[in-house]
């Protein structure tokens, strides 16, 4: 569970800054601004109040998937089919689950924030 909360929001973190280089180099390959202009207009329009919250959701998931995953884990028995029917199960709740905390924290987050 800790590895999941440490984890996730690091992978959504590094995910960013790819998708910031990947979209530059699609500018870059269409278009005129360079490194100091597409970096400068993104900050222009990137905020803090954006960003924080929606990192410190990952750690949320990252929390729900490592409980559900040890709660559905821990019925696995019987041989490798139980394991994998626990796994499967685990993966589909987790998808749920998380689904449904994204729904509740962008709410309560729209509430804090405004």
């Amino acid at each position: 569970i800790l590895a999941c909360l440490i984890v996730l929001p690091l992978l959504a973190i590094f995910i960013d800054y790819v998708a910031i280089i990947a979209s530059f180099a699609a500018e870059a390959a269409g278009g005129t601004m360079t490194w100091t202009q597409y970096r400068l207009e993104c900050l222009r329009y990137l905020r803090l109040a954006d960003v924080v919250p929606a990192t410190l959701k990952t750690v949320i998931f990252g929390f729900i998937v490592g409980v559900t995953g040890c709660f559905c884990g821990l019925d696995g028995s019987g041989g490798a089919d139980s394991v994998g029917r626990a796994a499967t199960r685990s993966v589909v709740v987790a998808i749920l689950i998380v689904l449904l905390a994204d729904v509740a924290l962008v709410r309560i987050i729209q509430l804090v924030q405004g």
